[in-house]
């Protein structure tokens, strides 16, 4: 992406219009000129990838643009690109998916793709930030995810936000050349809504 986009991108996204705004990052929806620049990047990256369920393929501007059409269009999935206010620069994509309005529950995903911000509270703040959005905004009684069980620090950030682990699916991923086991991950809205861990969130 060009100097001229990045400053077409920033004009045409005013962080006061921010879908949600946070400390840190704030999100919004996702454009074409996310999918032809960095993102589509991310998920063809051994180090991004390696503790994903999914995305082992290669992936292409072309891929990524499809995936973007299907996230307009559905309603069973909340995707939205997460960006860094002081920068504003994009950073990452979360999502609520698989979304049950009858039985008000949904997966939870998070993916920090840019590599200069994957220390630190970015992770953290997102992932609090889909939770609340799911809790307070679609009203969702749970939320849940998987996550490999070698992923420690995917696996404690989500504990350390109330996620309770309520099962194991062994042998469930083929990751550094192994079967690996996954936990699964949950955590309700009564529990949720009086957590110290809620962020402010605009």
């Amino acid at each position: 992406m060009n100097k001229n986009n990045v400053e077409e991108l920033k004009s045409e996204y005013p962080i006061d219009f921010a879908y949600a705004k946070g400390e840190h990052v704030y999100f919004r929806y996702l454009t074409e000129e996310d999918a032809r620049g960095e993102w589509h990047l991310w998920f063809n990256s051994p180090s991004i990838t390696r503790y994903l369920l999914a995305r082992k393929w290669t992936n292409t501007v072309e891929d990524q643009l499809e995936y973007l059409k299907y996230a307009k269009t559905t309603k069973d999935r909340l995707t939205l690109a997460i960006v860094d206010i002081k920068s504003n620069k994009h950073i990452g994509v979360g999502s609520l998916g698989h979304i049950e309005y009858i039985h008000k529950h949904a997966e939870i995903s998070c993916v920090i793709g840019a590599k200069d911000f994957h220390k630190g509270y970015y992770a953290l703040e997102s992932f609090a930030m889909l939770t609340e959005i799911g809790f307070t905004r679609l009203n969702l009684n749970k939320i849940y995810g998987a996550g490999l069980e070698i992923n420690r620090p995917g696996i404690e950030l989500s504990k350390l936000l109330g996620y309770k682990v309520t099962g194991r699916l062994n042998e469930h991923c083929f990751a550094d050349g192994q079967y690996k086991d996954a936990l699964m991950l949950e955590i309700f809205q009564r529990d949720w809504l009086k957590s110290d861990k809620r962020p402010k969130i605009c």
